[in-house]
């Protein structure tokens, strides 16, 4: 009895010293644990997305998120993340002050048992060249339908996504185009100014196709200038009552567009009120926002046509149709 009992306790001993200790409690993991910004330079700011994951059985409590130094923030979407559940980090760099060989760390304290405090380790290599970085947000305006006496203005945002001050030289501008503020033509260091631009129609009729071009006084060799396309619509001052002009009167979905929205702009270009009662179409689909809008003589409006992409196949065209509705005054002497 001895021996089979020496035996099974020799069995037990061994199971248990070859089966994973289970600890309970909250883990946390991240993904990845390293951020390897390879080669960039001092006017970089490079960002990137960490995952953490709670893979114990109880919620993770993220109590602190340090950084190394000024040069790197972090920011969490959740503080407090259930089993199994995710949040994320987003870390941002600076490399102004930085060159060379760079290791940085963003330190996270939980409460997970078997490691209270999480390291993100940072590496890279920074290039000594502090630079202005001049940058258009917007590469395309829009205007809609402007009648030849009517003057609309925007305001154009430059940006300077640099570590130095951007020195503009000029602003290009078509015919019809004013600038309607002084020019500044300094940009400081991650800053912006607005050039607030006139546009007077030089033509009675037509498509509006202009470029405004942003020169620079010392570009860079791989940027000389910021563009912004203008396009809209110049239409006739004199029309008839029934003179509903619309556009564009063309658009296209691309592949993998889910629920798309396509807006008409109106402009009421006669002389009498003209009430939008609503949209047909050979297209599955639904609009407008606000059907019975009237829109008075010289007034513009838009429509908006939520269109189910399903019905469209590729190289196929469809249709859409405004329905008005024209005011017809009946005027009688009544009955006696």
């Amino acid at each position: 009895m001895n021996r089979v009992y020496a035996f099974w306790l020799a069995v037990a001993v061994t199971l248990a010293l070859s089966s994973p200790a289970y600890s309970a409690g909250p883990k946390i993991t991240l993904s990845p644990e390293t951020w390897d910004m390879g080669t960039i330079y001092q006017w970089a700011n490079p960002s990137t997305t960490v995952t953490i994951t709670n893979t114990g059985d109880a919620d993770l409590k993220i109590l602190d998120v340090k950084a190394s130094c000024g040069c790197t923030a972090a920011a969490l979407s959740d503080k407090l993340i259930k089993p199994g559940g995710k949040a994320t980090m987003k870390v941002d760099f600076n490399a102004y002050n930085s060159t060379g060989r760079v290791r940085k760390v963003v330190k996270l304290t939980t409460n997970d048992p078997g490691s209270p405090d999480k390291v993100l380790n940072i590496q890279g290599t920074v290039k000594d060249d502090k630079a202005a970085i001049g940058y258009l947000e917007q590469k395309e305006l829009d205007l809609g339908v402007v009648a030849p006496y009517e003057t609309k203005y925007f305001d154009l945002k430059v940006s300077n996504k640099g570590n130095i001050d951007l020195r503009l030289k000029t602003v290009e501008l078509p015919a019809g185009y004013f600038m309607d503020s002084s020019f500044s033509d300094v940009v400081p260091a991650r800053g912006d100014v607005f050039l607030n631009i006139g546009y007077r129609p030089a033509k009675s009729r037509g498509p509006i196709a202009d470029e405004i071009e942003v020169k620079l006084s010392e570009p860079r060799p791989d940027q000389d200038g910021l563009k912004l396309k203008v396009v809209g619509y110049v239409a006739e001052s004199v029309r008839g009552t029934d003179a509903l002009i619309v556009t564009p009167t063309s658009f296209r979905v691309d592949p993998g567009s889910r629920d798309p929205v396509l807006e008409l702009a109106v402009k009421n270009d006669g002389t009498g009120p003209v009430v939008l009662d609503g949209v047909e179409s050979s297209l599955d689909g639904s609009g407008p926002d606000n059907p019975g809008a009237e829109v008075a003589p010289g007034e513009s409006g838009k429509v908006r046509f939520s269109l189910k992409p399903e019905g469209l196949k590729p190289g196929s065209k469809g249709f859409i149709y405004l329905r008005l509705a024209v005011p017809v005054v009946v005027e009688g002497a009544g009955n006696k």
